[in-house]
């Protein structure tokens, strides 16, 4: 290993260039990649990255031809985007480390994400020099102030991946802990040790091995020998039971004796738990965990992102397609809403949605902004809302208000109660406005008693309002809802026939001389909004009545080219599920779903659409595990340790039916009824062993940091350090992380740029799309020839690790005929082995291939270009042989290879924006060249159908959710509201954490000041922390502080503060109590609102040192802080005369989600949304003082 650990400024100088002459100085670079590349002066960095200019710093003058040997398409894995990328490849120094280098990264030119507003190249080019260089028949010259042809754009955190890559600190062999959790002491081992004590258990360290945690049962046995037991004629009893079962099972002889309901919990394999972070081989995952371990206990990141607004869209959509993010169609939208989302920088969408919106905004596009945070997109918006962090439901339905009393809602779409009725009037989806809902306060419970028969509740449990009437409930014929005929006054089912319904019905209904009170749905939507006046939700939100006016007049006022933009800042609440379904009811209010310039739920994907992305699309089932496998694949089941989604707590175990309701609540922990993916849950639940303990923790850190990424992540070291609440802990790490440095072992991990991927889609495309992410480039060893600890070489992808581990431990799922052909493709299918991650990966490409229209295949020439480009970035095997022929391997036939190389030397499958029979996107592409006028107004497009999107949501709208009051808070016990709400945040226990509804005074938090968190533009991410590039774009996160709480305090601009969480005082999990910051004064922030962006304040990677072997030097991690690579002479109101210097070390600024408070019920996790899942990180309130 190298010993290069030290952080170096030479290479700099003593002048500094002001990032205006900086601007100045590299205005040609664009142009001069066309043919070759440009380089600025770098200096060491701490990373391995070995190329620097000879100009002064930010000048660059190098430059040369390359061919398309030199480029590869791959995907960005810097943010949550996913961007399509073209990286350029260098040659590697027979003395490096690794096989390959990378020179410079560009945005893929085939990929439509990265060329908009131009054309991309058609898929049909041959990829060639002339492409991979910017040329190419037909394209033109290009301009000198023009868009570089060298590739597609990419934002400032694509382009600095090299040195996420090639970072010193990286881990290269596997890590074995010799102190205790959190010392950061660690040897290097082998990977034949790290397997061998991993399955097998290791006395050194205290743990056993999966072998002895893994263990499953199919549930149908169980469930029979349990109801045998319930059985008073048959003489086995709990006894016998447990004796059969407890080996098999999570609860053990003991409990099963005594409790045997506790047989539901699952099989012993649920002890041993998946964290996979971001969207991790969707396709990998489930065979791995679901089907070869037989674990429930699978999760990737959602809870601390923004799954309550996939909650609340999925409450807010039902009936045909269902669920999906909504976004809007920005090209053709005359107005748009970004409401708690800054799609400038964040919010999926750096490069793609940017563009949008700049160039929408030259064609006359109104944007405003609802943020308490000036942000980027505010500070290009028409006008800046800086509501009350949280307060959006009240805002909404201020808005509701006004659209309501003054008719501005789209009548048309909302009395059609039926696609069928929609389809009459020209509307792709429909609306439940007129449904009728019985109102009597016992039928929502006479309803659910009906359908839920073991789980009979008690005549005290108040459900708001009932379900909505079926046809039988009000005696008439036909099937689906029942609406009031707006021409005949006549009560009729929704499915019989095409009908306008009544929108406000509040009547008495007389049947078999019962009276059965019914009102619309949109008549309790209107007292909803009737709640509160104006001027009341104007001082819950915070801003002017004129405000509300002003946004609802204006959204109301362009038809269905209207859109809102809404993501986390109005859902990491603990009320965020009825701020989103609030905000969403006002796209139900003009019906702009599926419209031109509306609303649009991004449906197409190439190859990869089935829920799972299990299953391809012809070519290969890849979710299917062939009977002919010679072991039975597993099923899980049990209660998931995040009680998410799968079982209710009233079906649970736990839930005892033989008292009342009420005594059954407080549940002891959360459970998410509604959502999936809680992975905040997973520590403190093992901690507490509710529903059950866990044995074995293994987790790709790399993207599941959750130390910093979580709200008070700082709770978890304390968790992890205590063995009886993980006995093992296997971390997968790129670098030695703030979560994987208390891991037991971690196994060194491939970056995006060294891997196979599986990446999910950008949101609001309207083209449809298959993104491939391969391995470009290898920093560390060499890719094994055989997949075996004997041959690996460096860091490995996990699920590599996990494949051979699973063959070890003789698991289904892997190994001989565990894939088959799609029966579509074969009558007979054939099946094939799963020896390593590449053998589905290659097969997954093949069905991007195969879709639909299958892409031609690949001729000798860029067969030719893939073998040399993959030779110069990966090299070759272990063994000296050659890669492509080893992905060949993972086919079945030449046909299926040459198919595999186009897609592979496009990076991914993209739709052409335009074409049709009688002319080809090839031949538009062939006349307009890189004109943008035929890609967004081109009658033949591709992303529309008429005045429709051709991709298309196509259902109900939702106002009143009737399934809600079907699920209970697992604290209070009481139904769910079934529609939007206007409601405080409150804790677990249900004190108030932040007040919209009431007063201050009912806060039962302490702190002056509303603290807030952001992305910023160049640290996304904590995986963007390594790049020295964009640690010079902001050197640390500020505290933002309004004039008027700065004064107040006597801080000014550049001071050193305390922000303080007094909730945290003598907390008993190890917690901060303060933390300190620089202040940036500024009126870019509300009056009592404060906050910082993420990803900063590091405690681990360069930030802080390990000792390796003894030595803390031995292995690249330094045993003190990386020094600063120099100054950073940061002004934020004039950031144009900024002057440029070395980026600082990785520990400068402060954690922003180690002040959010901990749940003062629960005592050890943050708050969350127990209804729409995700942690609140905008609700807690700080002191701030001056240093």
């Amino acid at each position: 290993m190298s010993d290069n650990n030290n952080s170096s400024t030479d290479g700099g100088t003593d002048e500094q260039l002001s990032r205006r002459d900086f601007a100045k100085a590299t205005g040609t670079v664009g142009a001069a990649s066309v043919g070759g590349l440009s380089l600025s002066t770098a200096s060491d960095f701490g990373s391995r990255w070995p190329w620097s200019g000879n100009g002064e710093r930010g000048i660059g003058d190098f430059f040369e031809e390359y061919g398309a040997e030199d480029v590869a398409h791959t995907t960005c894995g810097l943010c949550h985007a996913n961007c399509p990328i073209q990286v350029r490849l260098g040659d590697s120094d027979a003395s490096d480390e690794g096989t390959g280098s990378i020179r410079k990264i560009a945005g893929n030119p085939y990929a439509f994400q990265m060329t908009y507003p131009n054309g991309q190249i058609p898929y049909g080019y041959d990829f060639d020099d002339e492409i991979a260089m910017g040329g190419g028949e037909n394209t033109g010259s290009v301009r000198k102030d023009g868009w570089s042809l060298s590739g597609g754009r990419v934002c400032l955190k694509g382009q600095s991946g090299m040195q996420v890559a090639f970072d010193n600190n990286r881990v290269r062999k596997p890590l074995k802990r010799t102190g205790d959790r959190g010392d950061d002491e660690w040897e290097e081992i082998s990977w034949e040790q790290a397997i061998n004590e991993i399955i097998n258990g290791d006395d050194d360290l205290g743990h056993d091995g999966l072998k002895e945690y893994e263990g499953w049962i199919d549930r149908e046995e169980v469930q029979d020998a349990y109801d045998e037991v319930m059985d008073d004629n048959t003489d086995y009893d709990a006894d016998d039971f447990a004796d059969d079962y407890a080996d098999v099972l999570v609860a053990d002889k003991e409990e099963l004796s005594e409790t045997p309901e506790l047989w539901e919990l699952g099989p012993k394999s649920n002890q041993i738990v998946d964290m996979g972070g971001y969207r991790r081989f969707h396709t990998i995952r489930p065979r791995l965990w679901r089907n070869g371990l037989g674990s429930i206990n699978s999760y990737h990141h959602a809870g601390v992102c923004g799954i309550t607004c996939l909650t609340a869209a999925a409450s807010g959509h039902k009936g045909g397609k269902g669920k999906g993010y909504q976004h809007p169609d920005i090209r053709n939208s005359e107005y748009i809403i970004a409401w708690g989302a800054n799609p400038l920088v964040a919010t999926k969408g750096p490069v793609w949605t940017a563009s949008q919106i700049s160039n929408a905004r030259q064609n006359g596009l109104r944007l405003d902004v609802v943020d308490p945070r000036m942000s980027e997109t505010a500070e290009k918006a028409d006008k800046w809302v800086p509501v009350k962090p949280g307060a959006d439901a009240a805002l909404a339905f201020g808005m509701a208000r006004w659209i309501i009393e003054n008719r501005r809602y789209d009548e048309t779409f909302l009395t059609n109660p039926s696609e069928q009725a929609a389809h009459e009037d020209g509307e792709k989806n429909w609306s439940d406005a007129t449904h009728l809902v019985l109102v009597e306060k016992d039928a929502h419970k006479k309803r659910f008693n009906e359908e839920h028969p073991a789980h009979e509740y008690d005549p005290d449990v108040e459900f708001p309002n009932g379900p909505k009437a079926r046809p039988e409930d009000l005696g008439i014929d036909g099937s689906g809802f029942v609406a009031k005929d707006q021409q005949t006054g006549e009560l009729q089912a929704t499915e019989e026939a095409a009908f306008d319904g009544e929108l406000f019905v509040d009547e008495t209904v007389t049947v078999d001389g019962e009276d059965i009170a019914v009102k619309s749905v949109f008549q309790l939507y209107r007292e909803r909004a009737e709640q509160y006046e104006l001027e009341e939700y104007a001082e819950m939100a915070g801003i002017d009545v004129e405000d509300i006016v002003e946004l609802a007049d204006e959204f109301t006022s362009h038809g269905k080219r209207a859109a809102i933009f809404p993501f986390r800042g109005l859902a990491q609440h603990p009320h965020g599920f009825y701020n989103s379904r609030s905000v969403l009811a006002l796209q139900h209010l003009i019906g702009n779903y599926d419209w031109k310039g509306g609303q649009i739920t991004p449906e197409g994907n190439i190859g990869t659409e089935s829920a799972e992305y299990n299953k391809g699309s012809g070519r290969f089932d890849l979710g299917a595990i062939p009977n002919k496998h010679d072991k039975d694949p597993r099923a899980p089941w049990g209660v998931p340790l995040t009680k998410g989604g799968m079982v209710n707590y009233e079906e649970s175990p736990f839930y005892d039916d033989g008292t009342s309701h009420e005594a059954n609540y407080p549940a002891e922990r959360p459970w998410f009824n509604l959502s999936v993916q809680e992975i905040q849950e997973v520590w403190p639940a093992a901690k507490e062993e509710y529903p059950y303990g866990a044995k074995a923790l293994m987790f790709r850190a790399y993207g599941a940091n959750n130390v910093t990424s979580a709200s008070a992540g700082d709770t978890i070291p304390e968790i992890m350090q205590d063995q009886d609440n993980f006995e093992l802990i296997v971390a997968s790490d790129v670098i030695i992380g703030e979560t994987s440095r208390y891991a037991d072992y971690i196994l060194p991990e491939p970056t995006y740029l060294e891997r196979w991927e599986s990446f999910d889609a950008n949101q609001n495309k309207v083209l449809k799309d298959a993104k491939i992410t391969r391995p470009v480039t290898r920093a560390f060893g060499e890719i094994p020839e055989e997949n075996h600890p004997d041959e690996y070489d460096g860091p490995v992808p996990f699920e590599n690790v996990l494949i051979h581990m699973w063959k070890e431990m003789e698991l289904p799922g892997v190994g001989e005929d565990a894939m088959m052909d799609d029966p579509t493709y074969r009558d007979e299918p054939e099946t094939y082995s799963l020896d390593r991650a590449e053998d589905m990966w290659l097969k997954l490409v093949a069905n991007v291939a195969y879709d639909e229209d299958p892409v031609a295949q690949a001729d000798e020439e860029e067969i030719e270009h893939l073998e040399r480009s993959v030779e110069k970035g990966l090299g070759t095997t272990t063994a000296g042989n050659s890669i492509t022929e080893m992905w060949k391997d993972a086919l079945n036939t030449e046909e299926d290879w040459r198919r595999v190389v186009t897609v592979l030397n496009r990076g991914g499958r993209f739709e052409p924006p335009a074409e049709s029979e009688k002319e080809s996107y090839e031949e538009k592409f062939d006349r307009h060249g890189y004109d943008q006028e035929y890609v967004d107004r081109d009658p033949d497009s591709n992303a529309y159908d008429g005045d429709h999107m051709k991709y298309r949501l196509e259902t109900r709208a939702d106002f009143y959710d009737e399934t809600l009051p079907e699920q209970f808070h697992s604290a209070s016990g009481e139904p769910l509201d079934p529609m939007p709400a206007v409601c405080d945040g409150e804790f677990y226990n249900g004190e108030t954490q932040l007040p919209i509804v009431s007063s201050d005074d009912a806060r039962e938090s302490h702190g002056d000041l509303q603290l807030i968190n952001w992305k910023q533009t160049a640290m996304g991410i904590q995986r963007t922390i390594g790049a020295p590039w964009l640690r010079e774009i902001q050197a640390e996160n500020p505290l933002w502080i309004n004039p008027k709480d700065a004064d107040e305090r006597g801080i000014e601009d550049g001071d050193t503060v305390v922000v303080q969480n007094q909730d945290r005082e003598n907390n008993d999990v190890g917690a901060k109590e303060e933390v300190t910051a620089t202040a940036r004064v500024t009126e870019g922030i509300r009056p009592g609102v404060v906050g910082g962006a993420f990803a900063f304040g590091r405690e681990t990677n360069g930030a802080v040192g390990a000792t390796i072997n003894g030595d803390g030097d031995s292995a690249n991690m330094p045993e003190s802080p990386v020094d600063d690579y120099g100054h950073f002479d940061h002004d934020p109101y004039d950031p144009a005369e900024d002057t440029t210097g070395y980026a600082k070390g990785q520990n400068t600024g402060f954690a922003v989600n180690h002040l959010m408070d901990i749940d003062p019920e629960l005592g050890d996790t943050g708050v969350s949304d127990v209804i729409g899942g995700s942690h609140a990180q905008y609700s807690t309130f700080v002191d701030v003082e001056k240093a």
